[in-house]
C-alpha cells in the first residue's frame, strides 16, 4: 500500500514539474533568442580571393621562409626577394602591393599591417623608402606567379634593425552577408614582415630605449575618463615583454589617487604606443596631479614623472560625458533585474496555484 500510495502521489505531481520545466525552458529560450537576435548576428564569408607566400631561400644575404624575410645588406646594396601570388578566383584579379613600416598597435603588439598612421620622429630609415618593386599585379583566373621585388639599402651603414612589410590587397573583395538585409564588403589584406639589418658596423647591437610624452585627460574606452600618453621606443631595436606601473597622486585629495598596472606589451623599433590609463575613481576632481611611470623589460628599467593639471571646467566636462553611459548601463541592469524578478514571481505563483489545485482535488 505504501508503494502504491507513493506512485499515486508521484503521478499527481508530475504535471506540475513538467509545467514548471516548460516555463523555465521558455524563459531560457526567450533570453537566448533575444541575445542572439539583438546582440549577435550570423555571418557568412566567402573564401579569400588570393593567397601570398614568401619564396624560401637561405643565403648570406637572405633568410626567408613562407611567412617572412630576414635580410642582411651592405651599404647601397640591392637585394632581390620573391613572393608567390595565387589567384583563387575564376576571373582576373588585381592585387595591390604596398610597403609598410612595423609599428606598435593599440593592443601593444608589433604590426606590419598598419597603413596611413603617422610614423615616429625617431625613425630615420623607414622600409617604405627601401622597397623597389611593382605596386599592382594582375593575375589571370587561377593563375600562380612568382613576383620579384628589391630591397635597396641606404648608401650609408646603419645600426640596429629596420622592420617593415608588404601588404597585399585585392579589389575582388569577398562579400559578408548578415542575417539581416544589409550586405557589407570585407577587404582582406595579407602582410609579410621583412627585417633588414646592415653588415656595417658588424654585429652591432642596439638596446631599446624609452621616451614619454606629456599626459592629458581623454575620453577612453566605453566613454570612461582616462589619461592618454604617448610611450615611444626611440631606438632601432625590438622591445619585448615591457610592463609598467603608473601611480596617480593628488596631494590635496588622496582619495583621488590610484594605481594602474600595464600588462606585457611589445614595441617595434622607432615606434610609439598610445597608452591609456583608466581613471581609477568614479569621478574626476580638478587639481594638480603627480603621475609616476615605471617601466621594466628584463633587467632594464625606466622611470618618468609628469605633472597633470585638471582644470575645473575640464573635470566637469568629462564627468558629464561619462555620467550618461553609467546611467544607461544602470538602467539596463535594473530592467534585467525587474524581468528576472517578474519571471521568478510568475513561476512561484503558478507552482503555488497548481499545488493548491491538486490539494483541493485530494480533499475532494
Amino acid at each position: 500500500m505504501i508503494g502504491n500510495h507513493f506512485n499515486m502521489e508521484r503521478g499527481r505531481n508530475m504535471p506540475i514539474k513538467r509545467q514548471v520545466s516548460v516555463i523555465a525552458l521558455i524563459g531560457i529560450a526567450f533570453s537566448f533568442l533575444f541575445y542572439t537576435g539583438v546582440i549577435g548576428q550570423t555571418v557568412w564569408a566567402d573564401a579569400p580571393s588570393f593567397y601570398v607566400a614568401a619564396v624560401p631561400v637561405q643565403s648570406t644575404a637572405v633568410h626567408a621562409n613562407a611567412n617572412d624575410f630576414d635580410v642582411l645588406v651592405k651599404p647601397g646594396q640591392n637585394v632581390s626577394l620573391t613572393v608567390t601570388l595565387t589567384n583563387a578566383t575564376n576571373r582576373a584579379n588585381e592585387i595591390q602591393i604596398q610597403p609598410t613600416v612595423a609599428q606598435t598597435n593599440a593592443s601593444g603588439a608589433i604590426d606590419v599591417g598598419l597603413v596611413g598612421r603617422s610614423l615616429d620622429s625617431s625613425l630615420t630609415h623607414p622600409f617604405t623608402k627601401m622597397y623597389q618593386g611593382p605596386k599592382v599585379i594582375t593575375l589571370a583566373a587561377h593563375e600562380t606567379r612568382n613576383v620579384n621585388f628589391y630591397v635597396q639599402a641606404p648608401k650609408k651603414a646603419f645600426s640596429g634593425t629596420v622592420i617593415g612589410g608588404l601588404q597585399f590587397s585585392s579589389n575582388d573583395t569577398p562579400s559578408v552577408r548578415t542575417s539581416g538585409s544589409k550586405t557589407f564588403q570585407n577587404k582582406i589584406n595579407s602582410a609579410l614582415p621583412i627585417r633588414v639589418r646592415s653588415t656595417e658596423p658588424p654585429q652591432a647591437t642596439v638596446a631599446p630605449n624609452l621616451d614619454l610624452g606629456e599626459p592629458k585627460i581623454i575620453v577612453g574606452l566605453l566613454n570612461h575618463p582616462a589619461i592618454g600618453v604617448r610611450l615611444r621606443n626611440i631606438e632601432p631595436a625590438v622591445l619585448r615583454h615591457l610592463t609598467g606601473v603608473v601611480d596617480v597622486y593628488d596631494k590635496n585629495s588622496p582619495t583621488n589617487s590610484f594605481r594602474f598596472e600595464q600588462g606585457s606589451i611589445e614595441m617595434a623599433p622607432n615606434s610609439y604606443f598610445s597608452m591609456q590609463i583608466p581613471w581609477g575613481t568614479t569621478s574626476i576632481a580638478p587639481g594638480n596631479y603627480t603621475v609616476t611611470f615605471r617601466f621594466s623589460a628584463g633587467v632594464r628599467t625606466w622611470k618618468f614623472t609628469r605633472t597633470l593639471v585638471v582644470s575645473p571646467h575640464r573635470a566637469s566636462e568629462l564627468n558629464q560625458i561619462t555620467a550618461a553611459p553609467r546611467q544607461s548601463r544602470l538602467l539596463w541592469w535594473v530592467l534585467g533585474g525587474v524581468l528576472a524578478l517578474t519571471l521568478s514571481i510568475a513561476i512561484t505563483v503558478f507552482v503555488w496555484h497548481r499545488g493548491k489545485h491538486v490539494g483541493m482535488k485530494r480533499v475532494s
